[in-house]
């Protein structure tokens, strides 16, 4: 972080597995951040709260809807300026859906009582298993198991790659180890540049074919979510018209 951001805003789940915004500014306060709850959390509270010095240059780290909330909060003449003008680094992640935290903590402490969830990980296709780590213990759930869980606001998203952040980041399927870096911005390539050269990332190029797939899965969200739109103006915006000419239908002479 040093030279680029002297704080970043990440997202840290607590032991119920709730996540909620950090405030990092250390190696170590970085690390206490890591893994994935698949759950969505109150990250860019912690951007607002701080507290800062005013002087920070701020990195944050999130998911494409709390990347889309950063950039709107910066176009807008009604925001508060400070601390949205100091964030000067976007790290974007990778997102098909997010769980809705209480029925599937409920879900989780139905299942595995109060033994500590230490991980979650959801394999690649074909298997889709979401691994869970509970206590010592590795169990395999369906995701059709959980899918009942996943915020109605995910249906209409059409953004799984964090489109409006510096650098995208997400899993590569089948490779342990790596992720899949977009480089969105000249800010963000100086940074994958710089941490290439002093050795803090080792990159390679990507397949043609998981490039490919990874296109086909956007598109195939933006699709999904735009259908969601349509079903939802088709219900919320012209039912009431449609109420209408029934009623006028039924008092006509």
């Amino acid at each position: 972080m040093v030279g680029v951001i002297q704080a970043a805003v990440l997202t840290e789940r607590d032991a119920e597995l709730l996540p909620q915004g950090r405030v990092a500014k250390t190696r170590a306060e970085v690390l206490t951040c890591a893994g994935s709850s698949y759950v969505t959390g109150y990250t860019l509270e912690a951007l607002n709260r701080g507290p800062w010095q005013g002087q920070e240059r701020i990195g944050v780290v999130g998911l494409p809807c709390q990347v889309l909330a950063l950039a709107r909060m910066k176009a807008s003449p009604l925001e508060k300026r400070t601390p949205i003008d100091r964030v000067d680094l976007v790290v974007g992640l990778f997102c098909t859906w997010a769980l809705d935290y209480r029925p599937f903590a409920g879900f989780l402490k139905e299942r595995f009582g109060d033994k500590p969830i230490r991980k979650l990980d959801i394999t690649p296709p074909p298997e889709r298993l979401l691994n869970v780590t509970a206590g010592n213990e590795l169990h395999q759930i369906p995701l059709d198991e959980i899918r009942a869980f996943i915020r109605p606001s995910c249906q209409v998203c059409l953004d799984m790659t964090s489109e409006l952040s510096d650098l995208s980041v997400g899993t590569v399927e089948g490779e342990e180890g790596w992720n899949t870096v977009i480089v969105r911005t000249a800010k963000g390539e100086d940074l994958l540049r710089r941490a290439e050269s002093k050795g803090v990332l080792e990159t390679k190029a990507y397949p043609d074919d998981k490039w490919t797939h990874l296109k086909e899965a956007s598109i195939l969200k933006k699709q999904r979510g735009l259908n969601a739109l349509k079903d939802v103006e088709e219900k919320y915006v012209t039912l009431p018209q449609k109420v209408i000419d029934a009623l006028g239908k039924e008092v006509a002479p």
